[in-house]
Order: C-alpha cells, then sequence, then structure tokens
C-alpha cells in the first residue's frame, strides 16, 4: 500500500452493528467497549437474533437508550447483520461480533482513513485469544504495508493473499453506500457470507488500513450453542469449500483488467477449494463426484499439497476415508 495522509478533524459519525445470539455473557463486554471509545461520534445497533437467553432484559436494564435493540427470529448472521445496516443512521457503518471487543482508539484512528471517498473499507490490526498480548495478528501473518497507515489501491490482491489477509468483520469499517451496490450479506449462506461480502467490496474501491492492533478477535468460545459457525465441525468445513469455490468463482469471472498475479491467486484458491471438495465427497463415499471436483480441479494447475489432494482424490479416492479420524455424516 502508499502513504495516506490522516485528517485529525475528522468526525463522521459511525453506526456500530453488533449481531449476538444467546451471547448475554459475552455482548455486554463488546457493548462495554464501545461505548469506551475515546471517538464520541457513533451509535450502537445490536440485532438480537432470536436468543433464548436473557439477552434482551440485561440489555435494557444495563444500557438503557444508549443501546438501539432490534429484535427477530433466529435467521442467522447475514440476517442479522443486513438488518443492523438497515437500521444505521449513518454511511460509515463498522462491524463488531458479540464475543469480540474494541481498544478504545479503534474509531479515533480507523474513522479518519474513510475521508477519502474512494475508500469504501478501512481495517485494523489485531490480536487473535483471549486478551490483548501475545503477538499482533498481521506481524503473525507476515503482513506490512509501505507507510503507516496506508491505502490499498488494489485490495483484491490482499483478500487473495496466501497467508491471509488480517480482515475480518470485527476490524472492518464500511461505506454503507458500498454495502448497498454489492447486495448486502448473501442471506442464503448460512457461513462465509462475511468473507464473500469483504471480496465484493475489494472490487468496489479501495481499501485503507492502520497496523495498530485496536481490535482482539476471541477464537475461544466454550459455549458452542451460542456460535453462529463451527469451523471446527465436519459438516460446516463440507459446506465451506462449497461456499468458498462459489465466492472465488464469482470473484476470477469479474477481474479480467486485474494483474495477472491477482487473476492467479484467485484461480490457486478455486483450485484449493475443488481439491477440498473432492476430499469431502470422497470421505461421504461419493467417489464419482470426488472423481469430478478433482479433474475440474487440474484445470487451475494445482500445485504442491493440493496437487497431492488433487490425484489422491481422481485415483484413490477411498484414501482419504481409510485415512480419516473419527465419524463422517453422509
Amino acid at each position: 500500500g502508499r502513504g495516506y495522509r490522516v485528517l485529525s478533524d475528522v468526525n463522521m459519525p459511525v453506526s456500530v452493528v453488533i449481531p449476538t445470539y444467546n451471547r448475554v455473557a459475552t455482548v455486554t463486554r463488546a457493548i462495554d467497549s464501545v461505548l469506551a471509545q475515546t471517538y464520541p461520534h457513533f451509535e450502537i445497533i445490536v440485532v438480537d437474533d432470536g436468543s433464548t437467553d436473557n439477552t434482551r432484559d440485561v440489555l435494557n436494564e444495563r444500557y438503557g437508550d444508549r443501546v438501539r435493540l432490534v429484535r427477530q427470529s433466529n435467521m442467522g448472521p447475514a440476517a442479522a447483520r443486513n438488518a443492523g445496516i438497515a437500521a444505521a443512521r449513518y454511511d460509515l457503518v463498522a462491524f463488531l461480533d458479540s464475543d469480540d471487543y474494541w481498544l478504545p482508539r479503534k474509531l479515533e484512528v480507523q474513522v479518519p482513513l474513510m475521508a477519502d471517498e474512494a475508500v469504501v473499507l478501512s481495517f485494523t490490526n489485531w490480536w487473535r485469544g483471549k486478551d490483548s498480548s501475545g503477538q499482533d495478528y498481521f506481524s503473525k501473518i507476515g503482513l506490512s504495508f509501505e507507510s503507516e497507515p496506508s491505502v490499498i489501491d488494489c485490495p483484491l490482491r490482499i483478500m487473495a493473499r496466501r497467508r491471509g489477509t488480517g480482515v475480518h468483520l470485527s476490524v472492518c469499517l464500511c461505506r454503507k453506500s458500498a454495502i448497498r451496490r454489492v447486495g448486502g450479506f448473501d442471506e442464503r449462506m448460512k457461513i462465509y457470507e462475511d468473507t464473500r461480502i469483504l471480496w465484493r467490496l475489494s472490487l468496489e474501491g479501495k481499501f485503507a488500513v492502520t497496523s495498530e492492533p485496536l481490535a482482539v478477535w476471541v477464537d475461544v468460545d466454550t459455549n458452542q450453542e451460542s456460535r453462529l459457525s463451527r469451523p471446527g465441525d465436519y459438516l460446516y468445513r463440507r459446506e465451506a469449500a462449497k461456499r468458498t469455490f462459489e465466492v472465488f468463482v464469482e470473484t476470477y469471472a469479474r477481474a479480467g483488467d486485474f494483474p495477472s498475479d491477482v487473476q492467479k491467486a484467485v484461480r490457486d484458491f478455486m483450485a484449493y477449494s475443488l481439491a477440498n471438495q473432492s476430499k469431502f465427497y470422497a470421505l461421504d463415499k461419493r467417489y464419482r463426484m470426488a472423481r469430478r471436483r478433482a479433474l475440474e480441479c487440474l484445470v487451475f494447475f494445482p500445485k504442491g499439497k493440493v496437487l497431492l489432494k488433487t490425484l489422491v482424490g481422481l485415483f484413490v479416492p477411498w484414501a482419504f476415508v481409510m485415512f480419516a479420524k473419527g465419524p463422517r455424516d453422509s
């Protein structure tokens, strides 16, 4: 990315959207982290996606009119975020998952990055874990920029980065107008709906970024009933292989004018997704479909482990079953 001149007197208001489902124990921490922001121009919208705990009573008693509570039947994270966007009064929308939290200067640092109207999204560095200790995530994945802060003219190059993007919704500040242009969150998708909208936004304009860690992404959640997604679950991973391929195909179809290295990176992701689909079809003992996905993968010239997985899926798909651990659902 290139240098970005920050305007210190920017005071654009922000709508903070927090979707939640049965997370009364953590959503208050998320809300408190917003209320503790040094930047004062914001509203908080909590979308209760059909919680069956006492979320409503706790939030009303603890926060009163400092939080706008939108309630709906359980429809999933995409619908919850869309409801929050619809309720938002301002064009700048920040997302915060109810089990994550921000550090006090997040909005103060991030809002000025949106002063350039060509920037459709800004994001910050963050910590992954239970607290803001250890190594920041950008350092962990080797993500660095020439200047601080930085504007990214080709954000698709970041999104297609093999070692990780550093972008997730709890560190994103977006333009509501850009979100609407890309159709909002895809409510058909119960997983990877966030990936789809981030990739779509990367085709809409520029991103801006600060390498200062300003949020904590909490990846430890013992209450499985409160999770909107379950990445350790076999069915989740099988569905993810299909959904990510859908996202990458859509992106590749629109990336014809992008640099060749960016197009190749998207093709590599398509190959990876097809190889994973081949594996999961084999684990379901649907060997014909496993071979078909492996053949489709070969079109994209897979390499390394992806090529190995592809060849197994093509010639000996039952090997996946032989070496798989644990029960598999059909």
